[in-house]
C-alpha cells in the first residue's frame, strides 16, 4: 500500500472524504466529525521489558511516561447512543457504569 499523500489523493482526497461525512453523518456543530463523544484521562504509562525488547521507541524504553488518553466511540454525534441495541457488554458492568452515569445522584 502506498503512503505517498500524492498517490493516496492528497488534499482533494482529505476534502472528499470530510463533505461525504458530513453529507451521510449526524455531525454536530461545534464537535468533531468523528468520535465526537469522549472521556480522556491523565496517566502514567510504564512499559514492559517485553515491549522495550520489541523497539527502539522513547516511551516503549520502561521509563515512566506521563500520557493523556481519549477513549470514544465512532458516532458523529456526541448526543447518539455508544450501541443501537444492547450487546453483551451493555448488557453487562459496562452498561451499568453507563447508566449510573446518566443517573442523578442521590442526596445523602
Amino acid at each position: 500500500m502506498s503512503t505517498s499523500p500524492h498517490e493516496l489523493g492528497g488534499p482533494e482526497r482529505v476534502g472528499q472524504v470530510l463533505g461525504a461525512m458530513e453529507q451521510h453523518m449526524n455531525n454536530v456543530t461545534g464537535f468533531k466529525r468523528g468520535h465526537a463523544r469522549g472521556v480522556a484521562f491523565r496517566g502514567r504509562f510504564t512499559a514492559t521489558q517485553q515491549a522495550a525488547a520489541l523497539t527502539i521507541a522513547g516511551h516503549l524504553r520502561g521509563d515512566p511516561v506521563d500520557c493523556v488518553v481519549r477513549v470514544s466511540n465512532g458516532r458523529s454525534s456526541p448526543y447518539l447512543p455508544d450501541a443501537r441495541r444492547p450487546s453483551a457488554a451493555t448488557r453487562s458492568g459496562c452498561g451499568a457504569l453507563r447508566a449510573a452515569r446518566r443517573r442523578p445522584h442521590a442526596s445523602r
